[in-house]
């Protein structure tokens, strides 16, 4: 699929609603310079065509969700979403709902309504409830839109802190970051490596879900290998992603295609992998 910067920097995203978004009970509201003339919709299936076929199905009671059930090219995944006053506080991720919860994010919020910490602990196979493995994840923001993002194993090791630059949406236009990787003579070498977005003023398919932020757009619900491509679409759609690093030998550019419904949500999305032949397709219902 891709290649490793490209994984690296999609994995180093963590971001929730900058201040200029948040709300009372949480939400998201920030309208973002949309078009969004027409009616508040809220996304119901993303049907996936790359050669092999996936799905997500979206569940609610109101505007918020209740679960997600998946298939990701045969994996079939369950996700369920719990709130409190408003806000996604925990979901827990099942692959076969007979053998219990295989992981879970627990997420907190500051006196601003911002995702500022989370926490996934991976229960693996077994059934006591007891982590295999954690990861820690601090937000701290800044005035100027930036977000320092700092992870941490449970063990202490994979420390790692990268920065976020937002817009004034709330979309994400940058980050940075950088990783160890040997050079030609087996030498220990530090890449850096940065991403850059461009947005349309047009309604993502998760505007309207109560409580939802662009890291849980991401890490949970675009985790998965056949809809990773969308997990920047949280206010607006991406219509422009590059990646390079610092030794010039990863460089990716894709690039997005919409066809809109007549509230201005995207019902097709076709995006183009690093300019090459190979597209993959999204068609996209909504309530």
């Amino acid at each position: 699929m891709r290649s490793k910067i490209y994984l690296i920097l999609f994995a180093l995203f963590a971001f929730s609603c900058s201040s200029d978004s948040s709300s009372d009970d949480g939400n998201n509201n920030n309208n973002g310079g949309n078009n969004n003339s027409g009616n508040a919709l809220l996304v119901s299936e993303i049907l996936v065509d790359q050669g092999e076929s996936g799905f997500m199905n979206f569940n609610y009671d109101g505007n918020k969700l209740t679960y997600i059930s998946s298939n990701d090219f045969g994996d079939n995944e369950l996700l369920n979403f719990i709130y409190t006053n408003n806000k996604i506080s925990r979901i827990d991720r099942s692959y076969d709902t007979s053998q219990g919860i295989y992981s879970r994010w627990n997420f907190s919020y500051d006196n601003q309504n911002r995702l500022s910490y989370y926490e996934h602990c991976y229960f693996g196979d077994n059934n006591n409830n007891e982590c295999e493995s954690l990861k820690i994840y601090s937000l701290t923001y800044s005035s100027n839109n930036t977000v320092t993002y700092e992870v941490v194993g449970s063990d202490g090791e994979d420390a790692d802190t990268h920065t976020l630059q937002l817009d004034n949406n709330g979309n994400i236009i940058g980050i940075s970051g950088s990783y160890e990787d040997e050079d030609e003579n087996g030498n220990l070498v530090t890449i850096s490596a940065s991403e850059s977005l461009e947005y349309d003023n047009f309604n993502s398919p998760f505007k309207n879900i109560t409580g939802m932020n662009a890291f849980i757009v991401w890490d949970v619900i675009c985790r998965n290998e056949s809809v990773y491509l969308l997990g920047f679409n949280a206010f607006n759609n991406c219509i422009s992603n590059n990646v390079e690093s610092s030794d010039e030998t990863e460089i990716y550019t894709d690039t997005y295609a919409y066809d809109y419904n007549d509230d201005n949500y995207p019902r097709q999305i076709i995006v183009s992998e690093n300019n090459s032949s190979y597209e993959e397709r999204y068609d996209i219902s909504y309530y």
